[in-house]
């Protein structure tokens, strides 16, 4: 007896792939799913940190100010940073640092915009005032911009910083304070060199240009590199626009995904590996392309090569070899025609079991049990759920052995019992 695989109902949490859906292995199919992708495949970080409550609010804000100020001057490495029109300067390093409007020649600012409603900007605070005082006397000068009235800001000061023992006012004393509300500045900054997440810094040198956009907290060693004249701006500026350039390609590759224009998705990433320079981001781009392939149902020889490479990393990569597994699953559900690709899949899978956690061997045993079930290898499936049985613990096993009597009574279902004979015996 084969069971389909939809009818296979799991109670809690399925195991996950990192690139994808949690019930259904497919391609992303928004923009910012695409980026995860991209960072993910590159294996570098981005040059900024989203929270979930601060996402939102920054991308209505992004809407608002482009539809008020139209499109900004585009901004990127190199070029001159915008002089600086804030309109409130709330904090000034105890009376240390004069505002500024124009950059000077031989000082280096860093422009770093927030929000109170930002979690991660306010968990950002302390580091600023430890680089601040760390460059305090160096003619290095910190200022954190914010778009709110000064009316949410007061009392915001005011509180206890939820990491640090100080209020928010003692603590961002020690560098410049300032909001902006009529946006002039998140205008020329934020939205000219197309950033849409705070917090965000921008680090102006001494010849008054951006040497590097990020997040505040991975700021020191750009930071220092300014400092001591051993910036490598060329090089920043090639993974920076590699950065932008897939955001807008992600852009591109989802409205064509979302339309099932698969082929011209491809000729799209054909076209990009082609023209890119930058080494790390064409190599992203084959990944993607391959992924893309594979996900589709487009195999060919290159794409099988590319996986089985893959598959020897993921020996020694947990997270990799879970990630493999489920796209491998997701293609048996597919049908797709694999080339023995699924049984090289199985087999690694089952030689890792020595070197994970209970909890890895448990994700690996229900991933397993999903792949013969497909395969139509129920005895398999079935050992492999109990194996999983037996490395639970609490909840989860109590969970997982019900699993496995329902998958049990379902593919090995009791028989009813035959009472004709009884019945003739109490006729006669």
């Amino acid at each position: 007896m084969r069971i389909h695989w939809r009818s296979i109902v799991w109670r809690g949490s399925p195991p996950e792939c990192p690139f994808h859906s949690r019930r259904r292995c497919r391609l992303p199919t928004s923009p910012h799913a695409f980026l995860a992708l991209f960072t993910k495949l590159l294996k570098m970080p981005l040059n900024f940190i989203q929270s979930l409550p601060a996402f939102p609010a920054a991308v209505i804000a992004i809407a608002a100010s482009m539809v008020a100020n139209g499109e900004p001057t585009p901004l990127s490495i190199g070029d001159k940073a915008p002089a600086l029109a804030i309109e409130h300067w709330i904090q000034d390093g105890n009376g240390y640092f004069k505002p500024v409007e124009k950059f000077n020649d031989g000082t280096v600012y860093v422009v770093e915009f927030w929000a109170t409603w930002c979690p991660p900007c306010v968990a950002s605070m302390p580091h600023l005032a430890e680089l601040q005082d760390k460059y305090r006397g160096s003619d290095v000068q910190i200022i954190s911009v914010s778009t709110e009235p000064l009316s949410t800001i007061e009392p915001f000061l005011e509180q206890e910083h939820p990491q640090v023992e100080s209020t928010v006012a003692e603590i961002t004393s020690r560098y410049c304070l300032t909001t902006d509300p009529d946006e002039s500045v998140y205008t020329d900054y934020m939205l000219a060199s197309n950033q849409n997440g705070i917090p965000m810094a921008f680090l102006v040198g001494k010849t008054g240009q951006i040497e590097w956009i990020g997040h505040p907290m991975r700021l020191d060693e750009p930071l220092q590199a300014v400092i001591d004249g051993d910036w490598d701006r060329k090089a920043f500026k090639q993974q920076f626009d590699a950065e932008q350039r897939g955001r807008e390609l992600g852009v591109e590759l989802s409205r064509l995904y979302s339309a099932n224009k698969i082929d011209e998705a491809i000729e799209l990433l054909d076209r990009e590996i082609e023209a890119t320079e930058y080494e790390p981001f064409k190599e992203l781009l084959i990944n993607l392309r391959y992924e893309i392939q594979f996900e589709s149902d487009r195999l060919d020889e290159d794409v099988l090569k590319f996986y089985r490479q893959r598959l020897k990393e993921a020996k020694t990569d947990p997270n990799l070899m879970t990630q493999l597994s489920l796209s491998t699953l997701n293609a048996l559900r597919r049908e797709s025609e694999l080339q023995g690709f699924d049984d090289e899949v199985i087999a690694a899978m089952r030689d890792s079991l020595g070197d994970l956690s209970p909890a890895g061997v448990v994700q690996t045993q229900q991933i397993l049990t999903q792949m013969y079930l497909v395969r139509g290898q129920n005895d398999q499936a079935l050992q492999a759920l109990q194996q999983a049985v037996d490395k639970a613990e609490g909840g989860a096993k109590e969970r997982l052995q019900v699993q496995l009597e329902r998958l049990t009574e379902q593919l090995n279902p009791t028989e009813p019992e035959d009472d004709s004979a009884d019945d003739e015996d109490e006729g006669s």
